[in-house]
């Protein structure tokens, strides 16, 4: 090969490596724009990064890519008694069954934020949520008297197949739930 073809195959590569750069920069300002962009209804469920509630056990571990090790809860949750942690692109899932079985349906997710998401205040992430879901509505608790106060806010999240929450730990996490499977 002369010269002439090493130098188109250099620029050929430099060409693929930073027009794949550019397509990874967009999606980063998407995310930016968005800390919530993966979030989804899928067949009737909440979802995150295509990680479903109600989808079994087997299920989610061919959607993550790899075998979750179930164990014992910590008590997050009353659906949560056994669950599996696996990260999904940079960002750490909890996921929580009621059981160990492999036909276990996940009832109970946790994302835990980085990066950009960590940035979005309580506010920021209850807009993106009603940019997802318009109709999603704050679940007031008693002494709580506006949105700003609330430190844990949760939300119902209506289109789903039965009632599904969202709650949020700014700055921290996000818990998709069934209802009931919030403290």
């Amino acid at each position: 090969m002369g010269t002439r073809g090493l130098r188109w195959v250099a620029a050929s590569l430099v060409a693929l490596w930073f027009g794949g750069g550019d397509a990874a920069l967009g999606q980063q300002a998407a995310s930016a724009a968005d800390p919530l962009a993966k979030l989804s209804i899928q067949k009737g469920e909440l979802a995150w990064d295509d990680v479903a509630l109600g989808m079994s056990l087997v299920h989610a571990e061919r959607v993550i890519g790899v075998t979750l090790a179930i164990d014992h809860g910590t008590g997050e949750s009353p659906c949560a008694t056994w669950t599996a942690t696996a990260d999904r692109e940079g960002l750490q899932l909890t996921l929580g069954f009621e059981t160990p079985k492999p036909g276990a349906k996940l009832a109970w997710l946790r994302v835990r934020f980085e990066g950009d998401q960590i940035l979005a205040s309580g506010r920021q992430l209850a807009d993106a949520l009603k940019g997802h879901f318009p109709d999603a509505t704050w679940v007031q608790p008693k002494e709580t008297p506006s949105l700003e106060d609330d430190l844990r806010p949760v939300f119902s999240v209506p289109g789903t197949k039965e009632p599904e929450l969202v709650q949020f730990a700014p700055r921290e996490s996000m818990v998709l739930a069934r209802n009931g499977c919030i403290r």
